[in-house]
């Protein structure tokens, strides 16, 4: 009688592990892409809080008014925040940047969705040397994806005294509400 070893796998035990890795990667994947979504969000929460922290502390240190907007080609403030951002000191009063007035920071454009400014009167946020907003009462920046799904949207609530704080969702409907109650809106 011969006695043979078997050396290596048949096709039908292969098949099998090849479909129970497609199985399993099928539940994993999508765990992966929200672990990855939600810890660019928490990126981009801690740059913004940052930035503006940054910018109350400079006018503070500074004792002069500090101006963050986006700016166009003039370099004067645009409404549009989704240009990258730019924090400089106002010598001047002119809410532009003028040549002499130093750069302190420039945020670049974000890879992926939005930010909008909503402001009492502005298109930018100015701080006083007192660390209070300048020319404002108030105003939210909101996050939206390039999915505008408002259940991944981050707001920022600006107060008059200079301060931010990050907007939750109160009534536990999976989107952040804005500071009147109501959910954020992505459009």
């Amino acid at each position: 009688m011969v006695c043979r070893i078997s050396a290596g796998f048949t096709l039908a035990e292969l098949l099998i592990v090849v479909f129970l890795t497609g199985l399993l990667a099928s539940f994993a994947l999508p765990a992966s892409v929200d672990l990855f979504e939600s810890s660019q969000r928490r990126a981009l929460n801690h740059e913004v809080m940052s930035l503006f922290a940054e910018t109350r502390h400079l006018a503070i240190r500074q004792g002069s008014v500090v101006t963050l907007c986006p700016l166009d080609a003039a370099n004067r403030c645009s409404s549009d925040w989704s240009m990258p951002l730019v924090l400089f000191v106002d010598a001047n009063n002119t809410r532009s940047w003028d040549n002499g007035e130093p750069v302190i920071r420039r945020f670049n454009k974000l890879d992926e969705g939005k930010l909008t400014l909503v402001s009492t009167s502005n298109r930018y946020l100015r701080y006083s040397p007192l660390g209070r907003l300048h020319g404002s009462l108030g105003g939210r920046v909101t996050w939206c994806p390039d999915s505008k799904d408002a259940s991944k949207a981050a707001q920022w609530v600006v107060a008059y005294s200079g301060r931010v704080r990050k907007a939750q969702d109160t009534d536990n409907t999976g989107v952040v509400n804005s500071t009147n109650g109501a959910d954020v809106v992505c459009s």
